[in-house]
């Protein structure tokens, strides 16, 4: 028995591609940030001993942006030839 090829409305597939455009804004976002705040995070955190806060700071900071990568890798054109969206999930 063959698998049919799942199939969405007009509708569907434009919230995918409003998802989509709303993620590769926000990574803009992120990675614009990362790079503004990185001459402050070189004078207050680079010099200074590492304490609790510096080790949140970098969690956070260097966290976020790996997951935001992660997420964009989705994005780069031969990767997959699916529609990807975080609400349909498949069989």
């Amino acid at each position: 028995m063959s698998r049919d090829a799942p199939t969405i409305s007009v509708a569907e597939y434009a919230g995918v591609v409003i998802d989509n455009y709303c993620e590769i804004a926000a990574t803009a976002l992120i990675i614009y940030e990362f790079l503004i705040i990185t001459s402050q995070e070189a004078r207050y955190f680079w010099s200074g001993r590492l304490t609790g806060a510096a080790v949140l700071f970098y969690l956070n900071k260097y966290l976020v942006l790996l997951s935001f990568v992660y997420t964009m890798m989705g994005y780069i054109p031969g990767m997959s030839d699916r529609v990807r969206s975080p609400h349909c999930q498949e069989d």
